[in-house]
């Protein structure tokens, strides 16, 4: 073995036993005696880079890299320091070169997959994980990080298996049982999620995780007196973003329905600032969704709907299009309706919205939606139309003459769109209070998108609500489409004769199984945070709410307000 050999073997063991100044000695002295010896310039920038000398650390190995190019070590451990420094694009092309040497290189597969994931791109991120569970089926990081990926993407089924996988390894972390604990709080399996709570806080009683899902147990339990301690206990703890979000949200959820409404309002306002400043949302432009809106407004004439749209459709099924500005009640309708033997719902996944994202990858790469519109043919929107059928084909079981409800509120935006396509089809309008709705949508933790991230203040929430529900009123002027509204506040009033007009109007006789609609929600996972309100009973509490807020809420919905005649209610 060479002295430079021996001297590496020599600084590699040190370094690994935590002696970094010793190391750094040796690294120091062997760049004295070769100046352009990659190992040591490498190994030098990881101990600088664990001294927390990011500058330096991107230098030693960056030069490492001009004298070595074909190591994905070099690469991974430079996209690392790239991480630690906030060059986030940077380091993703870094992690891409050590890939492109190694496609199988676990290091920066996983590194590349955790930065994904702080950045929002999840869908790339799922990707990278599985790449590394195919290698290695019992890397239980990789399946970890897979499962709660599933479960921020509303697959908590497959994340609980996936996170089953992972607490069979002897040496699970705490992570691991308040990552199993949160997906079976998701599906509603509250006495299994307690245990996992139990087993993850034995292991780590200050995980802030495994205390957040607690807090949400006791919430859903109805202990709202222990759930605002334990949250107000939570919050006085240092908390990742995330999960400091989380927290809030809840915490003013429980204040809510304590019948503490400042307090709560100062929740969701702090919530709110919190969730605008991830990674998520920051990618996030609330005014180019609105300026979406706008230009479907400016867009679809009558004149235009009626010399484009494709004629009746030769389809057994029945499309409906059930749609409502979110919190509205949409899901606890979905829920009800989906009790009918004949019908089949979406639940969200919107083979409308799989159209639209598939016209504007193919004709928006110049114009966007809907301006690109005019440059379909009649083949085009024939072909749009049978893509909806696949999708829906693939999401449900389109039984013969069953009535299919494709429920996303905000496909309300898209219903020009729905009418080109379907001119045989029918809508459904769900209505709430403006100001009720304005409210919960400024409470409610939702996922990040341009359309969500309005709902992060009150006046842009405001301002939404207005755009999108004057274009409703626009539409219903101009769509050729048959459609029938009905109210919230009516349906809690009277259940049976609401739903009677909507079974009506779609064209389906009474079940009585649609009195049992609990019963089978209960069995549903829901993807909405509507899911405790769809499966208790029917109360009025939700009505109305606004008006226990009205000191906080003076003055901030001028616009949303503005509709409340053409709307149905009454100032």
């Amino acid at each position: 073995m060479s002295q430079r050999d021996s001297n590496l073997n020599r600084a590699r063991t040190l370094h690994k036993n935590g002696r970094l100044d010793d190391a750094m000695t040796i690294y120091r002295d062997m760049l004295v005696q070769k100046p352009h010896d990659p190992d040591a310039h490498h190994l030098l920038g990881v101990a600088l880079f664990q001294r927390g000398d990011l500058p330096r650390a991107e230098q030693e190995i960056r030069l490492a890299l001009a004298y070595r190019k074909d190591d994905p070590n070099y690469f991974n451990n430079l996209a690392n320091v790239l991480v630690a420094s906030d060059q986030l694009e940077k380091a993703l092309d870094t992690f891409a070169s050590a890939l492109d040497l190694n496609p199988k290189h676990i290091e920066s597969l996983s590194g590349a997959g955790r930065l994904l994931f702080t950045l929002g791109r999840l869908e790339e991120a799922e990707d990278l994980f599985r790449k590394i569970v195919t290698i290695e089926p019992h890397h239980y990081e990789a399946l970890n990080n897979l499962g709660v990926i599933l479960a921020r993407t509303d697959r908590p089924s497959e994340a609980l298996t996936v996170f089953r996988t992972a607490a069979q390894d002897p040496n699970a972390t705490a992570e691991v049982f308040s990552n199993l604990a949160r997906a079976l709080e998701m599906l509603n399996e509250l006495a299994e999620a307690r245990q996992m709570v139990v087993r993850s806080l034995a292991k780590n009683s200050g995980l802030i995780s495994a205390r957040l899902v607690h807090c949400h147990l006791l919430r859903r339990e109805g202990k709202l007196s222990e759930a605002r301690v334990a949250y107000e206990s939570l919050l006085q703890a240092t908390i990742p973003p995330p999960e400091k979000v989380d927290a809030m949200y809840g915490y003013g959820l429980t204040l809510d329905q304590l019948s503490e409404p400042q307090a709560a309002f100062y929740a969701f306002t702090e919530a709110n600032k919190l969730a605008s400043g991830t990674p998520e949302f920051k990618q996030r432009d609330g005014r180019r969704y609105l300026d979406s809106v706008k230009a479907c407004r400016d867009w679809f004439t009558r004149d235009f709907i009626r010399a484009r749209s494709l004629p009746s459709d030769d389809q057994s099924v029945v499309p409906v299009f059930f749609v409502g500005f979110p919190r509205s009640g949409t899901t606890l309708m979905e829920q009800i309706l989906a009790a009918h033997p004949d019908v089949v719902t979406t639940a969200e996944r919107s083979p409308l919205q799989h159209v639209r994202q598939h016209l504007t990858r193919r004709f928006g790469s110049k114009r966007p939606f809907p301006d690109f519109l005019d440059e379909l043919s009649a083949a085009h929107l024939q072909e749009a139309r049978d893509l909806f059928w696949q999708d829906a084909a693939r999401l449900v079981d389109l039984a013969t003459h069953a009535v299919l409800v494709d429920k996303l509120p905000l496909n309300i935006v898209d219903l020009g769109l729905a009418n080109l396509l379907f001119s045989d089809a029918k809508v459904v309008v769900a209505l709430r209070d403006p100001r009720d709705v304005c409210l919960s949508c400024f409470m409610q933790n939702f996922g990040a998108s341009d359309a969500m991230a309005n709902f992060l203040d009150i006046k842009t929430t405001d301002t939404a609500y207005a755009r999108v529900m004057g274009l409703w009123v626009h539409y219903k002027k101009v769509l050729t489409l048959p459609f029938l509204e009905y109210r919230y506040e009516d349906l809690v009033e009277d259940f049976r004769h609401t739903t009677k007009r909507i079974v009506d109007f779609i064209g389906l006789g009474w079940s009585e199984d649609i009195e049992r609609y609990r019963e089978q929600a209960a069995n549903r996972f829901i993807s909405t945070p509507s899911y405790r309100d769809v499966t208790s009973q029917l109360y009025t509490r939700a009505s109305g709410r606004w008006q226990r807020y009205e000191k906080a809420l003076e003055g901030k919905l001028p616009e949303s307000t503005g509709l409340i005649a053409d709307l149905g209610y009454e100032p």
